[in-house]
């Protein structure tokens, strides 16, 4: 029997240290703040980003895409089709620019293919920045150009003259 009065004593003792009526039993919580997320920045570039913009493919390389602007096609005659692409380059420090053209991120440029004939012609060209300022406008009174299969041009040949992926997109 002393033995079972001792027991309750001593619970009786620790349930005593446990409870403090004396202590305010409600907890304060701190308010959470929740810090506002980076916004992303919307980044523009030269001719838009909607949905007539084709993607057709890298360089060998893989540092420049191609886009073609399928609201821009026009067909002059039978065989000629004009339209406009952008070139974005992926990494300006590794990219080997043609003499004396300045060092650009974008480029969106005028383009005439003959379907027939295999050719090409550049008409015009925007040279941009990464910030999208104009670096550079240019005009061309170049001869045609024969289209070399290991080209981009090859496959804006194949994508405007016979469909080649044409239900590729963004």
């Amino acid at each position: 029997m002393l033995q079972k009065i001792s027991l309750l004593w001593i619970s009786f003792i620790i349930s005593s240290c446990a409870f403090n009526p004396n202590t305010n039993l409600k907890q304060v919580q701190k308010p959470i703040t929740k810090k506002p997320l980076n916004k992303a920045t919307i980044r523009l570039i030269p001719g838009g980003t909607n949905d007539n913009w084709r993607y057709i493919g890298l360089t060998i390389d893989k540092n420049l895409v191609s886009e073609i602007n399928e609201s821009s096609i026009i067909s002059i005659s039978n065989s000629i089709i004009k339209f406009q692409d952008r070139k974005t380059i992926i990494n300006i420090n590794q990219f080997s620019y043609p003499k004396n053209t300045v060092i650009h991120k974008y480029n969106l440029s005028w383009w005439q293919i003959d379907c027939v004939q295999q050719r090409y012609l550049l008409v015009s060209s925007t040279l941009y920045n990464q910030s999208n300022q104009v670096l550079s406008n240019l005009t061309f009174n170049n001869q045609w150009q024969i289209i070399n299969k290991d080209s981009i041009i090859y496959q804006e040949y194949q994508y405007l003259c016979f469909g080649v992926m044409r239900n590729l997109g963004y």
